[in-house]
């Protein structure tokens, strides 16, 4: 069942760089923080944005945490928070292959010594 946690990621992945490459080719890859600053003033958007600013935060966190190492930790962080999806999802991806089952692909390879083996649902 793995596969399919792979695929999703796979997909979202692919689309997150088809989307960043349109929108950089539109307005200019210098202009994604006015867009995204300004949006925070309108209702439903600075909702929205504000709602994608704390994923983004989490999934700095928890990727982070799961790297345990400040080195690797903190530049992935950084990346997550900064590209969004297109570091996430290829960071995501990886972690399934390299992982050995389905606690150290949460909570990585050195923070646990769990026997659930990766072909049993993720989630």
């Amino acid at each position: 069942m793995v596969w399919i946690l792979r695929a999703a990621l796979l997909a979202g992945w692919i689309a997150m760089l088809i989307m960043s490459v349109r929108a950089i080719t539109g307005l200019g890859a210098d202009t994604a923080g006015d867009v995204f600053f300004a949006d925070l003033a309108h209702p439903w958007r600075g909702q929205f944005n504000f709602d994608l600013i704390l994923h983004l935060v989490l999934m700095a966190g928890w990727i982070s945490w799961r790297e345990k190492r400040f080195l690797t930790g903190a530049p992935f962080a950084a990346l997550s928070v900064l590209t969004g999806g297109v570091f996430t999802f290829g960071y995501m991806l990886i972690a399934t292959f390299t992982a050995r089952d389905a606690a150290s692909f949460l909570l990585g390879k050195r923070r646990t010594q769990s026997s659930i083996p990766m072909t049993q649902p993720v989630i």
